[in-house]
């Protein structure tokens, strides 16, 4: 009884996480508005509560034994991030938020102890289909909530979301959970109707980084299929996709005018280009320690009084994960997070090459999500962000199971080397 309690709980706190259901009660949302300084909304107070919970059961169980080189990359993180409180315009809302993130982490950790990686799909999938199944009836039902009414995105679905790029983003997350979900399951009945769903809710919501990003998602999975059942078709697959992905961005570059004018977006990707160009020029001030974790969009008066005026108009973040961190905690902070990310990458190929099963390759499908995503967008170490937990939870299995199977350092390069060496064996079993 109490383990389906707690698995209720959690489905719960996931789907908050994603953003959904929060902005229909007329809550703020922490991933889109970038700062209120009057406290906790309710929903905020529910996920503060979830993490204390989180960090007592965790305490309880046992944290998950990870290696060294991840905890001292999360934990010199966390410490930056805290510290920036110190420079910040704003200390009460970096500590605050600094506060908050570690709590993420927390809570990350101790889904990571308390679940194996198939329960954590499950309940990963289940979150993201009632978000899914919300929206979907916000829009129909009730167009005045699900629908926006403003600007270029008028007509767009935004569901239980606060705009149509948080719907896109979460129902892309969708894609690739859905199509793991329906790989690893009998009854892939519900799980095919929620990747039918999401694709739907893409397409509504007019988002062109989520379509973007949903092709990324299943070129990637189809190169990680090649290499689970034709290995020495994967490494072709591989340098195949990567060669045509290199052609395919010099011709973007090339005609960009062109593919903009037919998705019916401006040149400047809905203004992004400029907000990219204000925030380099107000980082270039503070390239090493940056303004403080979450301070710079909080107030358009305040650090980034300068950035919204270049820009013409308010923002709540500057539509680029890398940019956003490095005003945040500067080339310091910026260079952390990309050691985690390439000790990420390099883990969780490790981790399919050893054994290739489309269980083992969700980290890996996650991963090429998370940071392409963040390329038009801004979710990277975003506290109470589903991305950001299920990016901690992925690296703590990663560097739980990689430890206890003696592999722990294993080079990418020894991961390759497997790949070339399964050649000779795949043509003498033909």
């Amino acid at each position: 009884m109490l383990r389906k309690i707690e698995t209720a709980f959690v489905v719960v706190v996931l789907c908050l996480m994603a953003g959904a259901i929060g902005p229909v009660l007329y809550v703020t949302s922490d991933w889109l508005i970038a700062g209120r300084l009057s406290g906790y909304s309710a929903i905020q107070i529910f996920l503060a509560m979830a993490q204390g919970i989180g960090l007592f059961v965790l305490i309880r169980r046992g944290p998950p034994r990870v290696s060294l080189p991840f905890g001292m990359v999360i934990g010199a993180l966390a410490f930056w991030v805290l510290l920036s409180s110190a420079w910040s315009g704003l200390p009460q809302v970096t500590l605050t938020r600094g506060a908050t993130l570690v709590g993420t982490c927390f809570f990350s950790f101790y889904l990571a102890s308390s679940f194996d990686s198939r329960t954590f799909l499950h309940l990963l999938g289940l979150a993201l289909l009632l978000a899914a199944a919300s929206s979907l009836a916000l829009a129909l039902l009730a167009p005045e909530v699900g629908v926006m009414r403003t600007g270029l995105a008028d007509g767009a679905w935004k569901g239980a979301f606060s705009h149509k790029n948080q719907l896109g983003g979460v129902s892309g997350l969708s894609i690739w959970v859905f199509l793991l979900l329906a790989a690893i399951n009998k009854r892939r009945t519900i799980w095919i109707s929620g990747l039918v769903l999401a694709l739907a809710l893409i397409i509504r919501s007019e988002s062109a980084t989520a379509m973007l990003v949903t092709m990324g998602i299943f070129l990637c999975l189809l190169c990680l299929l090649f290499i689970q059942k034709r290995r020495s078709w994967g490494i072709a697959a591989f340098f195949f996709l990567l060669a045509c992905g290199l052609i395919l961005i010099n011709w973007l570059v090339s005609h960009w005018e062109a593919v903009t004018g037919f998705m019916e977006k401006s040149a400047t990707l809905t203004g992004r280009t400029g907000v990219w160009k204000a925030s380099i020029d107000s980082a270039m001030m503070y390239p090493w320690t940056g303004y403080g974790y979450g301070a710079f969009w909080v107030a358009p008066d305040g650090p980034a009084a300068t950035a919204t005026q270049q820009i013409g108009q308010a923002q709540v973040n500057s539509h680029n994960g890398f940019l956003e961190l490095w005003l945040g905690i500067g080339l310091v902070g910026l260079a952390l997070f990309s050691i985690y990310l390439l000790w990420f990458a390099r883990k969780s190929l490790v981790y399919y090459v050893q054994k290739p099963t489309t269980e083992r390759a969700a980290p890996f499908a996650f991963l090429w999500f998370y940071v392409t995503i963040n390329l038009t967008e801004a979710t990277f170490l975003l506290s109470n962000s589903l991305f950001l937990v299920i990016a901690l939870y992925y690296s703590a299995l990663l560097a739980r199971r990689i430890e206890d199977d003696g592999q722990c350092g294993a080079p990418v390069v020894a991961a390759t080397g497997s790949l070339i060496r399964m050649w000779p064996s795949v043509r003498g079993n033909r």
